[in-house]
C-alpha cells in the first residue's frame, strides 16, 4: 500500500503542491524585495546582519558586519566562493562556444 502525501488544509485550499513538489520559481526582483523586507524586520535585533543578492550569480549573500567599523566579520558564501563560482560559469561558456 502506498501512502498519499500529507497536505495541510491551507495547502489543499490554495492548491499548493504537496510533499516532494518543487517550490515556485521567484524572480530576482521578488527575492530582493523579500530580503529587503526581512532586513527591515530584523534591523533592531541584529543591526550587523546584511542581506543582498549577487546580481551575476543570483544567490543570496549574508554578511555579519561590525556596526562601528563596517568591517565584514563573516560572509556566506565567502568572496572567494563567489569568485570561484563566477569563474566556473565563465569557463563553461568558453567550453560551450569552443565545442559548438
Amino acid at each position: 500500500m502506498v501512502a498519499a502525501p500529507v497536505v495541510s488544509g491551507a495547502q489543499a485550499a490554495q492548491g499548493s503542491p504537496g510533499v516532494g513538489a518543487e517550490p515556485p520559481k521567484l524572480t530576482l526582483e521578488q527575492v530582493k524585495s523579500s530580503l529587503h523586507e526581512f532586513q527591515q524586520a530584523v534591523q533592531k535585533a541584529a543591526p550587523g546582519l546584511q542581506l543582498s543578492v549577487d546580481e551575476e550569480l543570483g544567490v543570496t549573500v549574508v554578511k555579519f558586519v561590525d556596526t562601528e567599523t563596517q568591517e565584514v566579520l563573516r560572509q556566506f558564501p565567502s568572496e572567494e566562493m563567489l569568485h570561484i563560482a563566477k569563474s566556473v560559469i565563465k569557463m563553461q561558456g568558453l567550453l560551450v562556444s569552443k565545442v559548438a
